[in-house]
């Protein structure tokens, strides 16, 4: 019998038990709800922006990978790597809007994720950079990459973390250096939005196939004509190094900033949108992994650079930051945590099959014209666009359980998502097709009526994860007034 034969065995156990302990630990002394954010808004502009950016390396040498043992992210667990092929990066932008507010500084890491412990101690050693500078808010977003060192304490030797102390500090040393030198590299110019349809870089593994095929660039230009500052949104998991692989990458965001800087000479930062699905890149050769890599990153970089119908954005940067909770039921989410795997606070909440949950945040972020919304996890584009599918086709009942998508609560068809924003929860799913064995819940992957397998609740925070998410969305909808 293996380990996970054995824990799932034992998980009817250790669900009650911890459901006991937090629901008791919530009534004698029960977790203060999150306070309203504050809407940091004004309808004045300023005169004009000033953009600066920088990316700082986190890779650990090909001598370090050969001395050493780092696991590599994704595909499960106990994956080392053996060589190095591309640097991972830690990319900021430094965006003001010159109202007298301070900046916005947006953070893009190549990891697989970082939890919000993780985001808080970033925050925490920038905190004299922000009194220092002004700036207003900082927001800390992952790629996704699943070709660099395990950032989560999962993806190890079970059941030891995989996450290596020295190259997490390293990490947050390069994210923190990176904000500096984009301050200290800022620029006055214009910022410009624009966006493509990016037909045939993307698909969805996933049933229905629903996805944002839509590739966002904010582009901006300094007044004395120096390099321009490429903001770019697309939705697809940096996978297609696959579990085969064992070289340190960025995966296809390597090959994505090298055409754009060696063709454009522009300065690239990338963030991810809603992945979850699961929405990837295609594949051109199933038996040369480098190969579809290079041509999804060179496919995004040339829609990117295709672009021609941009609008200049009114220099103007709104922000709002909401905390929230959400319900853990993963019990080897909330196991990992107790055990060292996973490490976020927990709090005992009394909601949810274990009483415990985690607190998120969610950012909506008004920069001119274009708004953009953080989501702690990788989103099911369902939850964006719409999309559901009907009683009949999905695994647990109607679309009428779902909340209302993203952009419908907004009222807003462009709104874009920024995924893995401050945290990674994993997999956000429509609640009428979340489904989990009834004998091995978030072990084993179950099969529903249609023969269809449900991998993606695996690994996720729970069923009610939509459902919060859309509810903390609304309440920042609230105290916008819209």
């Amino acid at each position: 019998m293996d380990v996970m034969d054995s824990l799932a065995k034992q998980l009817p156990r250790m669900q009650k038990l911890a459901a006991a302990h937090f629901k008791h630990k919530a009534k004698r002394a029960p977790v203060p709800a999150p306070p309203d954010g504050v809407w940091d808004a004004q309808s004045e502009p300023g005169g004009h922006f000033t953009v600066g950016y920088a990316r700082i390396p986190f890779t650990p040498s090909s001598m370090d990978v050969k001395e050493k043992t780092y696991w590599l992210a994704g595909y499960g667990t106990n994956r080392p790597a053996k060589s190095v092929h591309s640097d991972i990066c830690a990319g900021a932008v430094y965006i003001d809007d010159n109202t007298g507010r301070g900046a916005l500084l947006l953070i893009s890491l190549d990891c697989v994720g970082l939890l919000r412990d993780d985001v808080l101690v970033i925050r925490g050693r920038l905190a004299g950079f922000c009194e220092r500078t002004g700036c207003r808010a900082v927001n800390v977003f992952s790629t996704h990459c699943h070709a660099g060192p395990d950032t989560m304490g999962i993806y190890g030797k079970f059941p030891l973390s995989g996450r290596d102390k020295a190259f997490m500090e390293g990490l947050y040393w390069a994210a923190c250096a990176a904000a500096e030198q984009a301050y200290q590299g800022r620029k006055d110019g214009k910022l410009y939005a624009g966006s493509v349809e990016a037909e045939g870089i993307q698909k969805d593994i996933r049933y229905p196939e629903v996805f944002c095929k839509t590739l966002t660039r904010l582009r901006f230009a300094p007044e004395d004509g120096s390099k321009e500052t490429w903001v770019l949104n697309f939705a697809a998991h940096p996978e297609v190094m696959d579990q085969r692989n064992r070289a340190i990458s960025a995966d296809y965001v390597h090959f994505l900033r090298h055409k754009i800087e060696s063709e454009r000479d522009a300065k690239v930062i990338y963030f991810n949108g809603a992945i979850g699905g699961m929405i990837t890149p295609v594949e051109i050769n199933r038996d040369d992994f480098m190969e579809s890599c290079q041509w999804a990153g060179e496919r995004i970089a040339e829609a990117a650079m295709g672009i021609a119908d941009e609008r200049e954005l009114t220099p103007l940067v709104n922000t709002i930051r909401q905390e929230f909770y959400i319900e853990l039921a993963n019990v080897l989410f909330m196991l990992g945590g107790l055990i060292g795997l996973l490490p976020r606070e927990r709090y005992a909440t009394g909601e949810g099959p274990l009483g415990v949950s985690v607190l998120a945040e969610m950012n909506y972020i008004e920069i001119g014209d274009v708004h953009i919304l953080t989501v702690p996890g990788e989103l099911f584009p369902e939850l964006q666009l719409g999309g559901y599918l009907s009683e009949e086709e999905a695994s647990m009942g109607g679309p009428e359980g779902n909340p209302l998508p993203l952009r419908e609560l907004a009222k807003d068809e462009n709104l874009i998502v920024f995924g893995l924003g401050n945290d990674e929860l994993g997999y956000i799913l429509p609640p009428n097709d979340y489904m989990l064995h009834p004998e091995k819940p978030f072990v084993e992957e179950p099969r529903d009526r249609h023969g269809r397998k449900h991998y993606e609740e695996t690994n996720s925070a729970g069923p009610m994860t939509a459902v919060r998410v859309a509810g903390a969305f609304e309440r920042i909808l609230g105290i916008m007034g819209r």
